[in-house]
C-alpha cells in the first residue's frame, strides 16, 4: 500500500503546475487582446479622420450649390420684376443729371445751348437752369 503523502504531493504539483500554464495562458491571451484592442483604436482613430474630413468637405460643397442656387433664384426673380434693370437706368439717369447741371451752372451763357439740348427730354432738370440763369441776370 502507498503512502497517502505521496499522493498528495503528487496531485498538489499537478495543481501548481496546472495554475502556472494558465497563468502562461491567460497572459498570452490577456496580451493579444490588448493588441487587439489598440489596433481597433487606431483603426477607429483613422477612420473617424477620415470621416471628418469627407464630412467637412461636403459641406463645403453643399455651401457652395446653396450660395449659387441662391444666386440663380435671387437672378430669377429680378429677371420676372425686372428691379435690376430699373434701378441701373435709374441710376444712369441720375449720374447724368448731376454732371449736366454742374456744367451748366459753370459755362457761360453762350455754352448753355448744348447743355438744355441734352438736358430738353427731362423736364425737371431744364427748369433749374434756366431758373438760375435768371437769377444771376437779375443780380447783375
Amino acid at each position: 500500500m502507498s503512502n497517502g503523502n505521496q499522493v498528495t504531493s503528487t496531485l498538489a504539483e499537478v495543481v501548481e503546475s496546472g495554475k502556472e500554464k494558465a497563468a502562461e495562458l491567460g497572459a498570452a491571451t490577456l496580451e493579444k487582446a490588448r493588441k487587439a484592442a489598440s489596433t481597433v483604436k487606431k483603426a477607429a482613430k483613422s477612420a473617424e479622420k477620415v470621416v471628418k474630413k469627407k464630412v467637412a468637405s461636403a459641406k463645403q460643397k453643399l455651401s457652395a450649390a446653396s450660395a449659387d442656387a441662391r444666386k440663380q433664384a435671387q437672378t430669377l426673380k429680378d429677371k420676372v420684376t425686372g428691379k435690376k434693370a430699373a434701378g441701373k437706368t435709374v441710376a444712369k439717369k441720375a449720374a447724368k443729371k448731376a454732371p449736366a447741371k454742374k456744367a451748366a451752372a459753370r459755362k457761360p451763357a453762350a455754352k448753355k445751348a448744348p447743355a438744355k439740348k441734352a438736358v430738353a427730354k427731362k423736364a425737371p432738370a431744364k427748369k433749374a437752369p434756366a431758373k438760375k440763369a435768371a437769377r444771376k441776370a437779375t443780380k447783375k
